[in-house]
Parts: structure tokens; sequence; C-alpha cells
């Protein structure tokens, strides 16, 4: 996951990720490589979640990874677009990147 430094929700975050988020600039911060702990954290928050849903009947569909092309696409968007991902989607159910 990358999140963008520009993006409109960056009130949101804890503080420890705005810190990170100012610092990288103009450039995504990807989160795995920029703070490890914290997003295998939030990976087993959001697998709890998507189980919980699981055991009470909810179908859960699990984003799958980027191929190069869209990777490669998604990184020359405009900002205007504000970086509105599937995958960014669903960080509001993880602790560890919000507060």
């Amino acid at each position: 996951m990358a999140l963008p430094p520009f993006n409109p929700t960056l009130h949101h975050y804890n503080d420890e990720v705005k810190t990170a988020l100012r610092r990288s600039g103009d450039q995504p911060l990807l989160v795995a490589e920029v703070m490890p702990e914290r997003w295998h954290k939030t990976v087993e928050q959001l697998d709890q979640l998507a189980a919980l849903y699981e055991s009470n009947g909810v179908q859960v569909y699990r984003p799958r990874p980027y191929s190069e092309e869209e990777t490669e696409y998604l990184a020359h968007l405009s900002l205007d677009t504000r970086c509105c991902i599937p995958q960014i989607l669903s960080i509001p159910s993880a602790n560890d990147i919000l507060n």
C-alpha cells in the first residue's frame, strides 16, 4: 500500500503516519517498507475483520495485487483523482493506520 502525501484525509491518520507522509515529500509512502511492524499489524487486523464477516455469512472479496500495467497507470494519475482506489477504501477499519 502506498499513501499519497496530498491525500485530503491526511488529518485522520495517526501522528506517526502523518509525520512519515510529510517526510516523504511529494512521493507516495510505502507503508510496508517504512513501517513494517505497523503494516503487519494492519494486515492482521484486516484479516481478522474479514474472518469475522465470513463467520457471519458475509461474502468477503479481498483485493488482488495490481498488475505491472495497473501499477504504472496508477502512478500517472493526476492529483485530481485523489487516489481513490479499492485497496485504500478498507483502511478505515484498521486501527494501526488511523486513530
